[in-house]
């Protein structure tokens, strides 16, 4: 019996690395690189979640909305002390309020401390811009 020349044994090694290399490319913890655009939100030493500006969490839900849900999948924490949500979706709240009573305290106290980690994909540019705008900029 002849046994399988040189060439023949590299080519299914090349084929078969090139399979396993596109099958872990396309591997984002469920969400599938099919954009232009691909987002992963996290940080490399402090932990998995970024902060969000502090006026960022509404910017924030804009952006993820227009994403739309099958787009991002998105662990967000309210603030340092919550449980992480696992799947994240901004509410669809509309409120009509005639008169709101707040007091000294609430008007003083920080708006809590919301974190946020995992993907975003778009073909546009400019909403993943969108989502990016919610973080502060980098420290050097």
């Amino acid at each position: 019996m002849k046994t399988p020349s040189t060439f023949i044994i590299f080519a299914v090694i090349a084929i078969a690395a090139v399979l396993i290399v596109r099958a872990i490319a396309q591997r984002h913890d469920g969400l599938k690189n099919d954009k232009n655009f691909f987002l992963e939100i996290k940080k490399p030493k402090d932990g998995d979640f970024v902060d969000l500006k502090p006026d960022g969490k509404p910017k924030f839900d804009t952006a993820l909305k227009a994403l739309g849900k099958e787009n991002y999948k998105i662990r967000f924490k309210p603030d340092a002390t919550a449980t992480p949500i696992e799947d994240y979706h901004p509410p669809n709240v509309a409120l009509k309020t005639d008169k709101v009573t707040t007091s000294d305290l609430a008007k003083n106290e920080p708006p809590g401390d919301p974190k946020a980690t995992k993907q975003a994909k778009s073909n546009s540019a400019k909403e993943i811009q969108d989502v990016l705008d919610a973080f502060p900029s980098p420290s050097p």
